[in-house]
């Protein structure tokens, strides 16, 4: 799945929040966990292993854009 943007990066956001929780950055762990949350079922962005239609840039970029905006 190399280079396809057919990767769902939740896996690896999720563990990057494990990370900054492991460091006490708590309130930036929730916050990447709740962006990711708020595109899954708020704005309804999925990848095509959750039956959407977002490549993985779209994706991204759509938790990107929660998380500077709030």
């Amino acid at each position: 799945i190399a280079g396809k943007g057919i990767a769902n990066p939740i896996a690896l956001m999720l563990a990057a929040a494990l990370m900054l929780d492991h460091v006490d950055l708590h309130d930036k762990a929730n916050r990447l966990r709740q962006a990711i949350s708020d595109t899954l079922n708020v704005d309804h962005i999925r990848t095509g292993d959750l039956g959407g239609r977002a490549n993985t840039q779209r994706f991204t970029d759509a938790i990107v854009s929660r998380i500077k905006n709030g």
